[in-house]
């Protein structure tokens, strides 16, 4: 389920059952702390997350409908309920992609509602990451995010991009997929700390070692991590660490730590 600050229109996290994407109403620890004086009982907290709930619904009615509003007058409307660029991004398209797609394997939604979805979806991500697209940006020591050769989901790497910038994080994401001598020869020219693959299936595992062994022979590898398929797969893969594809926000947070 998908977690919203029903005070400040602050995506929180995600909570059980994960392959619910209905959005409830929390608290945030800011807002938790400022309001410990008050009287929450006589507070209508469903009232106060309805229109986040709305928005949400609105999102996904689009590619029911296939009636879409313009990428900027949708982030304005976000902005309008108190809901920034990147919890946008977070707590309503990243959502509303999974819904669409659970509804696509459900044969709720056709093949084509759920790809023109994602083309509006990568239209929206492009507008809010335009910002940063051409500013100056020294990678040394930084993050690379990169989809492994074959993984064509690029989406995800690319929302990851703008939150890292946004939180001061040194970050570049590469798509569509490149070969691994591509991204041995990118890791060399950038000098980034951390490397973030994203792979999509099982299948395509064996070429994320076999970038890991490439990455051993260089002078200074920098640490590997990989998200995308489900936590439990990628712990078994020694000396690679595994990112919950579930949560945006510990990843961020994970970031944070190694970019110190």
């Amino acid at each position: 389920m998908i977690r919203w600050c029903c005070y400040c229109q602050t995506f929180i996290g995600e909570k059980e059952p994960l392959s619910n994407y209905s959005v409830t109403h929390s608290i945030c620890t800011s807002c938790n702390s400022n309001l410990l004086n008050t009287d929450h009982k006589n507070i209508n907290t469903t009232k106060l997350i309805k229109p986040i709930k709305d928005f949400f619904a609105s999102v996904f009615h689009m590619a029911e409908t296939l009636e879409y509003s313009d990428p900027q007058e949708l982030i304005k409307q976000g902005l309008k309920l108190g809901i920034k660029k990147s919890d946008l991004l977070l707590g309503i398209i990243k959502p509303a992609l999974w819904k669409v797609g659970q509804q696509y394997g459900k044969g709720k939604l056709t093949v084509y509602q759920e790809h023109d979805f994602t083309r509006y979806c990568n239209a929206i991500i492009h507008e809010i990451g335009r910002e940063y697209q051409f500013k100056p940006l020294d990678l040394n020591k930084g993050t690379l995010f990169v989809c492994i050769d074959s993984n064509f989901h690029t989406l995800g790497v690319q929302i990851l991009e703008i939150i890292a910038r946004e939180n001061g994080i040194a970050a570049k994401a590469v798509y569509p997929s490149i070969p691994n001598n591509e991204i041995i020869d990118l890791v060399k020219l950038t000098g980034v700390s951390l490397l973030c693959v994203s792979i999509s299936s099982s299948q395509q595992i064996p070429t994320l070692l076999s970038l890991q062994k490439e990455l051993y022979k260089l002078d200074k590898p920098p640490v590997l991590a990989a998200g995308g398929l489900s936590t439990d797969q990628l712990k078994k893969l020694d000396g690679i660490l595994s990112i919950d594809q579930n949560s945006f926000l510990d990843l961020l947070n994970f970031l944070k730590e190694n970019n110190s």
